[in-house]
């Protein structure tokens, strides 16, 4: 029985809880509630949908590579190509909203979930940020891709720019990964010419030569691979 808070305000909070298990990965639970006063009368449904499957597995193996088509056109300047493995927890979000479970049909329509989701068809989100540091105001959502994708062409970069980018997959639950985006960041650089700078080691530091019996010299460097975006060998 629901009542006015001592407040007066007028609103009541209920909690409900459920406990629910599933191995199905695109798991999804429409949830309504619709209340009935002492006189009988039904209030209009408010429905929601419950996520039951964990988050997806991000992507792997993310590269960039300079965009060429080939002869005769070559190398694209201000193109990046943007490559990646492809999450194992991916499914299309529209193969599976038409097996939406219909279990408010006693109380109303059946949830529209591509809808409610607000992902449609996407499978993988490419953001973009201007430095390595995480923006005050979130990163930039570049591009939505479909399932089957496993690669993405930035176009338009200007001379002597750069960005950093990175992927999420999106499961068929309608949800992103929750990776952490800093492993996987990709620097995608232009030069003066608009030619992509290709990644490479950090530069190697507090260099050194000294003298060595026989006539030899003895070469001392420090080399720290944190935040680079290629492994020496």
């Amino acid at each position: 029985t629901l009542g006015d808070k001592a407040d007066g305000s007028g609103a009541s909070t209920v909690t409900f809880a459920y406990r629910y298990a599933s191995d199905d990965p695109c798991a999804r639970l429409p949830v309504g509630v619709a209340l009935v006063d002492a006189a009988g009368n039904v209030s209009p449904l408010a429905e929601t949908v419950a996520q039951l499957a964990d988050p997806p597995a991000g992507v792997n193996d993310l590269a960039v590579s300079a965009a060429d088509d080939g002869p005769p056109d070559g190398a694209i300047a201000g193109a990046a190509d943007l490559a990646w493995s492809p999450s194992p927890d991916v499914f299309s979000v529209a193969a599976t909203a038409a097996s939406t479970l219909d279990v408010l049909g006693v109380l109303g329509p059946p949830l529209d979930l591509d809808a409610e989701i607000g992902l449609g068809d996407a499978a993988y989100l490419v953001y973009e940020r201007p430095t390595r540091q995480a923006p005050a105001g979130g990163d930039t959502l570049v591009a939505t891709l479909a399932a089957d994708a496993t690669g993405y062409r930035y176009t338009g970069g200007a001379p002597g720019t750069q960005r950093f980018a990175y992927v999420r997959a999106v499961g068929c639950s309608g949800v992103p990964d929750i990776e952490p985006a800093w492993p996987k960041l990709r620097r995608i650089a232009f030069d003066a010419d608009g030619a992509l700078v290709l990644p490479a080691p950090n530069t190697p530091h507090a260099l050194s030569v000294e003298p060595a019996a026989g006539g030899r010299l003895r070469v001392r460097f420090a080399y720290a691979p944190a935040g680079q975006e290629a492994r020496a060998h």
